[in-house]
């Protein structure tokens, strides 16, 4: 991203949006933005599976890890600072 982005502290648009669409080909703001869709979504995959297999070996742990998440998420903290 570096590379691409030099010393700009400014973040890429989100990968789709109007700002994204309207910049033009070649623009390397445009590619950091498709690598960081991709890297949330090996992200989002990764956390998704591995909720599937911990439901398949122990849905005890699976629903108190399910639970915690979801009450990070209203309270806006990361289950893992609880």
């Amino acid at each position: 991203m570096t590379s691409l982005l030099g010393d700009s502290e400014e973040p890429p648009p989100v990968y789709g949006s109007m700002e994204w669409l309207q910049l033009p080909q070649g623009d390397p703001r445009k590619v950091a933005a498709v690598i960081t869709a991709a890297e949330e979504f090996r992200r989002y995959v990764l956390e998704e599976t591995w909720m599937d297999e911990l439901h398949r070996r122990d849905p005890e742990a699976w629903h108190t890890e399910l639970t915690a998440n979801s009450y990070a998420l209203r309270k806006g903290t990361d289950a893992r600072d609880l």
